[in-house]
């Protein structure tokens, strides 16, 4: 029999509901896995592992927009919710799959970032 589903999040504000509840109410360790999806062998083991060391377990599965500058494709990004939370049911153990569309909405408020590269290093010579 397959384990039961883990909770899924979507929202950043519900997960702060539930986080903030959760650790009002007990005394629960809760750990967090973060990834960016595409789960393969070593996500997994820190899944297992995690299991044992915590009493709520949260897996994060979030590709942040803004990790990707302009030359970086994110629609290229191998991105499989399902069979991602496909895995994780398979090992079971987690409580909770945060998986939100985008926390910071770049794409509604259009917010652009410069950013001027320096070589620290002739500076501290």
């Amino acid at each position: 029999m397959p384990p039961p589903h883990p909770l899924i999040i979507t929202s950043k504000s519900e997960m702060r509901n539930w986080s903030r509840t959760l650790r009002s109410t007990t005394k629960s360790t809760i750990c967090l896995v973060p990834t960016m999806g595409s789960l393969h062998a070593g996500h997994l083991r820190l899944i297992a592992e995690t299991r044992i060391r915590a009493d709520v377990v949260v897996v994060s599965i979030y590709v942040n927009p803004g990790q990707f500058s302009r030359g970086e494709d994110l629609e290229s990004y191998p991105m499989d919710f399902e069979g991602d939370f496909g895995k994780i049911r398979g090992i079971g153990g987690v409580d909770v799959v945060f998986h939100p569309y985008n926390l910071y909405e770049y794409e509604k408020k259009g917010v652009e970032a410069a950013v001027e590269e320096i070589q620290i290093e002739k500076e501290m010579e």
